[in-house]
């Protein structure tokens, strides 16, 4: 295998490079060589070991303050966690479609909050409990669109 190489090496890629690119090769090299450790497989095998051993992986360590921490660990706690916003949205794959890499995937946005959520708002509710008894608790727009339905009736109210 080594001489075929230096074959290789000789007959088609000097005739390409000269004599000065060989010695430019070679200088490269020799500065690769003392940059990064070179590496003889075979004579060194513990060194080689040694240097692809890892790392030391260290498992989570419970303490009595995470089970039952004091109160003003708690207040700290809950405190942060009010600031925590949850997600807006998630991204639900469903499925597939196409083949191969011309195929795309199809994916179903569920909203928890904002617009896009599946609640409905309070006006909805409103009009849902009182329009057939009670209609006189709702604001008069609402009840000159009540025959278009809840949904239509109650849209631009928040509240």
């Amino acid at each position: 295998m080594v001489v075929w190489n230096r074959e290789i090496f000789w007959k088609q890629i000097y005739p390409k490079i000269g004599e000065t690119g060989h010695k430019l090769l070679y200088l490269a090299e020799i500065k690769y060589g003392n940059n990064f450790k070179w590496t003889d497989y075979g004579k060194d095998l513990n060194v080689m070991a040694r240097m692809e051993q890892g790392c030391k992986i260290r498992n989570i360590e419970r303490s009595e303050l995470d089970v039952k921490p004091n109160e003003l660990e708690a207040k700290k706690i809950s405190e942060a966690l009010l600031k925590v916003k949850p997600k807006m949205f998630d991204m639900i794959t469903t499925g597939f479609t196409g083949k191969g890499p011309k195929g795309y995937i199809i994916k179903d946005m569920n909203f928890r909050r904002g617009r896009g959520t599946m609640r409905v708002s309070k006006m909805f509710k409103k009009f849902l409990r009182f329009n057939h008894c009670h209609p006189e608790f709702l604001p008069t727009k609402v009840r000159e669109k009540a025959a278009l339905g809840p949904r239509l009736a109650t849209i631009g109210y928040r509240h």
